[in-house]
C-alpha cells in the first residue's frame, strides 16, 4: 500500500494508515520524500529514501515522522512523503479502471452476436477535464490503457485530452489534472 501525506506546515508528525499495517518491521516498509517544486525547478526534487531513524510505527495504523530529524532540514513544509508498507486486509481498488478496460475492449475485438457493435469500432477514445481528466489520468498510471491479453500501449501526454488508441500505440491523458505541482509526478513515470 502507499500513501501519500503533504503537511503543509512545520509540525505535521503523523500519518494515519488507511489500512493495518500487516506487520511493523521497519525492513518491510519504507519511506521517500521530496520537495514540491519538482516542475518548476526547485531544489531536492527526486525521491529520497528517509531512513528509518527518521520514522517510527507508534501501531500498525500510525508512522511518526521526527521532523526535527537533520536529514529532513532541507525538505520545506510542503514536501511529499510517501510510505510503502505491506497492509493487511486491504480493500480491492481500480475495479472501475478495470471494468472500463474490459467493456471497451470487449466492444472493440469481441466478434460473437453477444457484442451489439462487433467489427464497427477502430479507435476507443476518451477525453476528460477536471474529475473525468484525473479517471483518465489514474487510468493511464495505473496501466489499464491495454486489454489483459495485450502489451502496454506506449503513453503519451497532452493537456486537456484523454485518448486511447489500441492498435495504434498512443494514448494520452490530462498531465494538469491537480492544481498542485507536486501532485503532477503521478503522471510522469
Amino acid at each position: 500500500m502507499i500513501v501519500e501525506q503533504i503537511f503543509d506546515n512545520a509540525t505535521g508528525t503523523d500519518f494515519t494508515l488507511p489500512f493495518a499495517a500487516s506487520s511493523v518491521d521497519q525492513s518491510q516498509a519504507y519511506m521517500v520524500v521530496h520537495n514540491h517544486t519538482q516542475f518548476v525547478g526547485g531544489p531536492l526534487v527526486d525521491r529520497v529514501t528517509v531512513p528509518t531513524s527518521v520514522w517510527s510505527y507508534l501501531d500498525n495504523r500510525t508512522v511518526r515522522i521526527n521532523r526535527a530529524a537533520p536529514f529532513l532540514a532541507a525538505y520545506d513544509q510542503g514536501a511529499a512523503v510517501e510510505f510503502v508498507f505491506p497492509a493487511k486486509d486491504p480493500i480491492v481498488e481500480g475495479l472501475g479502471f478495470a471494468a472500463t478496460r474490459d467493456i471497451i475492449s470487449f466492444l472493440k475485438h469481441d466478434t460473437s452476436a453477444q457484442n451489439p457493435v462487433r467489427n464497427a469500432i477502430e479507435y476507443a477514445l476518451g477525453r476528460g477535464d477536471s474529475e473525468s481528466g484525473r479517471y483518465l489520468k489514474g487510468f493511464l498510471y495505473g496501466g489499464f490503457n491495454g486489454t489483459r491479453t495485450a502489451n502496454r500501449l506506449r503513453r503519451r501526454e497532452s493537456a486537456h485530452l484523454g485518448r486511447a488508441r489500441h492498435r495504434g500505440e498512443r494514448s494520452f491523458g490530462d498531465a494538469n489534472a491537480t492544481g498542485r505541482s507536486y501532485q503532477r509526478h503521478l503522471s510522469r513515470r
